[in-house]
């Protein structure tokens, strides 16, 4: 196997693990609004909502020079609503108040300067969680921020929080859905878009999926120094089976710190001068 083909099979073992909750897989199926207004259909479905499509970005950085700063995992819009799209393994990292806050941040971001107040569109911030937020909290939760029964069919008058509990998957047509968010296995889904998406994502190894090729080019760019160091450690000690295992010990290294720093929501250009500080010799 040529070097080529053995950092594509790093890379894509690294990947097979990885789930629609993880931001590597995440900021690039929910880049298409076509895939977000369809999982967003079948998560406000039991509210009557009907969610056409619209423009869809992933990490959107809301910046406050004053306050703190949010950045949303998923964010969605169309001429009637503005939707921020959360995912996390981790209930500890989520709670009310930081829903709250992302749900202002969501309704301020909403009303560009000099823009008329009546102008808001419905405002939903949705946590998808591998566990509860609320006390005794069922499989999916709205909490209404601002609404009352006469205001409710105003146009934008509404703001609203949902938590999804994934801990608590039902054989719903919801509930298949979101067991798929935490399904590594393509062929374990079983909701049919999905499904399709993830297999086209992480099983054409044939033809170089588009995050292996992204995790390859950050690889062969920053770590190119780091890769000649290994080859000269080894020569030193005159070993070569060694040089080939200190190559190979030093890639995975390197491929699982590229993996953590997407996981962790940090873009290319982030990723990049981090690893060239910290990585170069």
């Amino acid at each position: 196997m040529n070097p080529h083909e053995d950092k594509f099979e790093m890379f894509y073992n690294l990947l097979s693990s990885r789930t629609l909750m993880d931001d590597i897989i995440a900021r690039t199926v929910f880049k298409s609004p076509i895939i977000v207004a369809y999982v967003l259909n079948k998560i406000l479905k039991p509210y009557g909502e009907l969610i056409s499509d619209g423009y869809s970005t992933t990490q959107k950085d809301i910046t406050n020079i004053f306050n703190r700063s949010v950045c949303f995992d998923v964010y969605f819009e169309n001429s009637d609503y503005v939707i921020d799209l959360e995912f996390s393994k981790y209930p500890g990292d989520v709670s009310i108040k930081r829903a709250r806050y992302y749900s202002s941040a969501l309704d301020a971001l909403d009303l560009p300067k000099n823009e008329p107040y009546p102008n808001m569109r419905t405002s939903y911030v949705i946590f998808i969680v591998n566990g509860p937020i609320l006390p005794k909290q069922s499989f999916i939760e709205r909490i209404e921020g601002f609404s009352t029964e006469k205001a409710l069919p105003i146009k934008g008058n509404a703001r609203y929080i949902v938590f999804v509990d994934t801990s608590q998957c039902d054989n719903s047509e919801l509930g298949r859905m979101i067991h798929d968010l935490n399904c590594a296995d393509p062929d374990h889904m079983q909701d049919p878009v999905l499904r399709k998406v993830m297999r086209d994502l992480k099983m054409s190894k044939e033809d170089e999926t588009m995050l292996v090729k992204d995790m390859m080019r950050i690889f062969n760019e920053e770590f190119k120094s780091q890769m000649e160091h290994d080859r000269n450690l080894a020569l030193q000690e005159g070993i070569k089976e060694g040089k080939k295992e200190g190559m190979k010990e030093g890639e995975e290294k390197n491929a699982k710190s590229i993996l953590e720093m997407f996981d962790s929501g940090k873009s290319p250009e982030e990723i990049k001068a981090y690893l060239k500080t910290n990585f170069s010799k």
